[in-house]
């Protein structure tokens, strides 16, 4: 007993009737019941099952709710179908992706400028990311003649859309502004613009100065 601590200080929780060694130690510490939230007989052991539904427990709850406790929904961005084959290598074809063509921006100068990323779930960008799945495939369409990447997987929702959108500005586009392939999904400059804190020290995104758009095609 710790030090300091007395008797009456100490309340045991007696639910089945205590085995006789132990009763004869509650005789000295105060010992209450929770009939409504403990079972107050043993289980059976004639190989049947005990249901849970004949506890005083189950019986209080559904005389106060009324009915039993709805099933839990599982949120549909929680679990997806395994991929068939996560090493999986394609020719990708017109016929299979996304017929989409977005539109592009322009500044005066000419150079492209992405568009604003919708807000995205970062859990379900996280849950993408080992998929490895084709960008283009699923947001745009793929024009590799051998792709490498993912495009035998469950079409994706709107909220998976968005994450994915988030995930392919990761990569930057290798002709940065200069850049005029409508299918392409990667980065064309810095999210971040002039708010970068890596500007002038080597960031991985191209930074264009100007961002005002001229021209949509």
């Amino acid at each position: 007993m710790p030090s300091g601590t007395t008797d009456a200080q100490i309340s045991l929780i007696e639910s089945i009737p205590f085995p006789a060694k132990f009763k004869d130690l509650s005789v000295h510490f105060k010992t209450v019941q929770f009939p409504d939230l403990f079972r107050t007989t043993k289980l059976p052991n004639d190989g049947q099952q005990a249901s849970l539904l004949t506890s005083p427990w189950r019986a209080s709850y559904a005389s106060t709710a009324g009915q039993p406790p709805a099933p839990t929904l599982t949120s549909p961005t929680t679990a997806r179908p395994p991929l068939p084959n996560p090493q999986h290598s394609r020719s990708s074809s017109s016929d299979d992706s996304p017929t989409c063509a977005p539109r592009m921006s322009f500044n005066r100068s000419g150079q492209r400028i992405d568009e604003r990323l919708p807000p995205y779930n970062p859990d379900v960008k996280d849950r993408l990311q080992p998929l490895r799945l084709c960008n283009r495939h699923f947001l745009t369409r793929c024009t590799f003649p051998k792709c490498g990447n993912e495009h035998d997987y469950p079409p994706l929702n709107a909220e998976e859309k968005a994450a994915l959108r988030g995930l392919a500005r990761s990569s930057a586009c290798p002709r940065e502004a200069n850049c005029d392939d409508r299918y392409c999904v990667a980065a064309h400059q810095c999210k971040f613009g002039d708010r970068c804190w890596n500007v002038g020290r080597g960031c991985y995104y191209p930074h264009v100065a100007d961002r005002a758009i001229v021209e949509v095609r």
